[in-house]
Formats: C-alpha cells, structure tokens, sequence
C-alpha cells in the first residue's frame, strides 16, 4: 500500500541520521527524515507499514478470487457442464434403449430360425427396424462424440480458473501466516506512532527548517499545510488498516472463500484511500519541490501558484473526508450523495479556473512532464499557474475510478453505466492500476457518473460556498 510519507520518513530517518545541519537546508527528503524520526516510535511504525503492506496484498487477492467475470464464468460453466452431463445421459439412455430393442429383434429372428418357422414379413419387418436403429445410433454417436469433447474443454476451462482460484487460496493463506506473525510482534505495544504527541505542536518548528529550501512563504505554508495534512491521515489509516487485519485474520475461514462481509466497507477504503494518497504524495513529494524550490517571495507568480495550491486543500480534503466517512454513508445515503454532488461541484470549479489559466497548447503536455524535466522559464511559468487545479483534477479522477471499483458499490449496482453504456466489470477491466496513469475518465462520463449511480436532486453551490470552507480540513 501507499503509505509514502510515513514510509519515506521510516526509511530516510533511519538511513541518514547523522547528516550535517547544511545538508539538511538542502534536501527535503533528508530533513523529513531526520525532523521527524526523533518524534515517531520507528518499531510501531515498521510493525504498522508491515501489517499494512501485507493486509493490502491481501486485499488484492481477495479482489482478484471475487473479480466479476471470474464468478460469472464459473457460474456459466457449471451450468453449461450440468447441461452436457444431462446430455450425455439421455444419449447413452437411447443408446441402450436402441440396443436394446435390436437385441429383441435379433432373437426374434434367431428363434425364427432355429424352429424353422420363418415369416419372412415379419424378417423384413426387422431388418427394416434394425436399419433405422443403426442410422438413428450412427447420428447419436456423433452427437455423443460432440458433447464429451464439449464437456472435455469446457471441463479444462473450468478447471484452469478453478486452480488460479486454489493458487490465490494459496497465496491468501501464505499472507494470513506472515500476517499473524507481525500482529504476534505487535501484540501488547502501545499501537501509537507519535507516543501521544500532537503532531500539529510540530508545524511551526517544520515551517521554519524548510526557509532555505523554499524561501516563498506562501509556497512553504503551503507545502507544510499539505505535509502535516497528509502525515495525520495515514497515521489514521494506518491505525485503521491494523484493527481491520486483526479482524480479518480472526474471522476469515477458507471453507467461506476468506469473504468477511463485515469487512467490505473498510477494504474499499483501504483501496480507495491508496489510490488518492498516491496522487497527493506524488505531488507533495516531487512535483511541488520540484516546481518551488529555491523560489524567492519576489516572485509573484510562484506566490500564486502557492496559494492556489491552498485554495485546491479542500477540495482534497473533501476526497479524503468522504473516504473516511464510507461506512457512515453505508447507514445514511443522502449524506453520501450530498458530499459526492459536493465534490463533484469542487470539480466542476477546478475545471473553469483551469481553463482561465492561459494554458493554452501547453496544457495537453502537463500529465506527461516527468518529475525530473528541465524547463524553461516561460514553460515553467505557464504550467506552474495551471499545476494546482491539474492535480486536483488528476486527483478527483483517480477518487472517482476508484468508487467505481469497490466491490461494495459493484454489488450494490451491479446494472450502472456510464456515458457509454459500459457495465462497471468492463470499467474495471480497463482501469487495472491506481497509479497516475490510469485511463481517465471524461467529463461527461463523471457527470453521467453522478446522474445513475448516486440518484439525486443536486443542490446548487456556488462560488461563495465553495471558498466559505463546506468542506474543512
């Protein structure tokens, strides 16, 4: 799982502890490193991004053993091989029948020559029945023929989805066995990473380590704004992720197919959560130092750009805040599709400032700058206006996938489409990773989106109730 933060500051505090004071000014990995190492319980937080990585896996192979098409194939198989094994039986039953009925008449004709009283009507009578037996059981062997090598493949078939299933079963119980024993290292420690601490008593004393390295104040409130944000979600999550493996591992049998249905919610969160937080880090962790670093107050642009990036927070809290609230929205689906309309709105929003920014032809480059690209100043300038309604756009997009693919809301749904009448294990198949890449989905398929799958009136926000903070971090 994705758990960039809280795992870069793990592996960078413990690998760069005694680094000088100057070198720390310079790299933002290493001070996130060593800032942070001193006030978080490492041994906690290795047991919990352990617990973490491997329960993620799990949920993964879960998905995979219950992937749609898989259980629908099945289904059909079983079907179609009960049909063929009826099939058989009636063939081979009129088969015998047929045998049957010209082993009579043969010792019919037998008898009729050994007492020598033959009626040779009766004869041509037989040989005229045994002639349409032999045409009728010549056809069904055919028929017989067909429908055991139909059953033969279609036996394969089955049985090849049936062992990638057992493999998954296999690998499933390989992950409880590891996942038991990190639990079993857990077991009595005090479950808090920060030792009880407050980690927002520790903004301030941040803010001021990062002024050489991003010398723009709104750029640096910024950058810590999203960093603390970040860092207490994932603590969350994390804490979370451990008390659902520990329910998983006491309740998932087996003989049930290791379904923990209590357990669906909180699985989709743990995906859904991934899948955003890996956008965000992203950013947080490249594309903003890459864009800002060095930067100083004077420039203006970079100051605008700082600050949209703050205006975007909510609308990303907003994302992370719906991911917290699922099994809420489980009890109360106005809720749900308030906050989903609300989002929805913010998107909507992100979409016109983007298109204010002048972006003009440079707009169709933005998702493929990598984080190492050299840029020109006016390149630069252009795409440092337009990043922070890009990311929010890049990020509500892998939000919205994501909801498509909870299995709780493809049971739930399973007859919803989009814009192009798509079933939902079709958007499934085509959006397999949680990365940046993902297929995106268009606007209009969004909007389509929240039309049939969360029906509802849509009340109207306006630009007022989008900058008045409905949605708080």
């Amino acid at each position: 799982m994705w758990y960039g933060l809280l795992a870069e500051i793990l592996r960078n505090g413990t690998k760069y502890t005694s680094v000088g004071p100057e070198i720390l000014k310079l790299d933002r990995d290493l001070y996130n490193g060593v800032f942070f190492e001193k006030h978080i319980d490492k041994d906690t937080l290795t047991g919990f991004l352990k617990v973490s990585s491997i329960y993620y896996d799990i949920i993964k192979l879960l998905d995979k053993r219950y992937e749609s098409n898989d259980i629908v194939m099945l289904q059909k198989l079983d079907e179609e091989l009960k049909g063929l094994t009826e099939e058989i039986i009636e063939i081979r039953k009129t088969q015998i029948d047929f045998c049957n009925d010209k082993l009579d008449n043969d010792n019919l004709r037998k008898a009729m020559h050994q007492t020598g009283e033959e009626d040779f009507e009766k004869l041509e009578e037989i040989t005229k029945l045994n002639s349409k037996i032999d045409n009728m059981t010549a056809d069904n062997d055919i028929k017989l023929e067909k429908a055991k090598i139909e059953e033969q493949n279609k036996s394969e078939e089955y049985g090849k989805i049936d062992e990638e299933r057992t493999k998954l079963d296999t690998d499933i119980e390989n992950c409880i066995d590891k996942l038991n024993k990190v639990l079993a290292e857990l077991d009595g420690k005090n479950i808090d990473i920060f030792n009880g601490l407050d980690i927002d008593t520790l903004r301030e004393q941040y803010e001021q380590g990062l002024v050489d390295m991003f010398p723009n104040v709104a750029v640096r409130k910024t950058y810590a704004s999203y960093l603390f944000d970040v860092l207490k979600r994932e603590n969350k999550m994390l804490s979370e992720t451990y008390a659902t493996a520990q329910q998983f591992v006491s309740s998932a049998r087996k003989e049930n197919g290791y379904d923990v249905q209590e357990l669906a919610i909180k699985n989709d969160k743990i995906n859904m959560f991934s899948a955003l937080n890996g956008v965000v880090h992203n950013e947080l962790d490249q594309l903003i130092p890459t864009l800002f670093k060095y930067e100083p107050d004077t420039n203006q642009i970079i100051t605008q750009a700082g600050n949209n990036y703050l205006s975007v927070q909510p609308f990303i809290d907003g994302m992370y805040d719906y991911i917290a609230n699922m099994e809420q929205y489980e009890m109360d689906n106005s809720k749900s599709r308030t906050d989903f309309r609300k989002i929805n709105a913010y998107n909507d929003k992100m979409q016109e400032l983007f298109s204010k920014t002048n972006v003009g032809p440079v707009g169709k480059v933005i998702n493929q700058i990598t984080n190492t690209t050299i840029m020109s100043r006016g390149l630069g300038l252009i795409i440092h206006d337009a990043q922070p309604y890009d990311f929010a756009m890049r990020a509500n997009n892998l939000f919205t996938i994501a909801i498509l693919k909870t299995r709780t809301q493809v049971q739930q749904e399973k007859q919803t489409t989009i814009s192009n009448e798509q079933p939902i294990e079709q958007i499934n198949k085509a959006n397999k990773s949680n990365d940046i890449q993902i297929q995106q989905l268009s606007e209009e398929q969004k909007r389509m989106f929240a039309e049939n799958f969360l029906t509802t009136s849509v009340s109207t926000i306006d630009d007022e109730s989008l900058n008045s903070g409905d949605m708080k971090r």
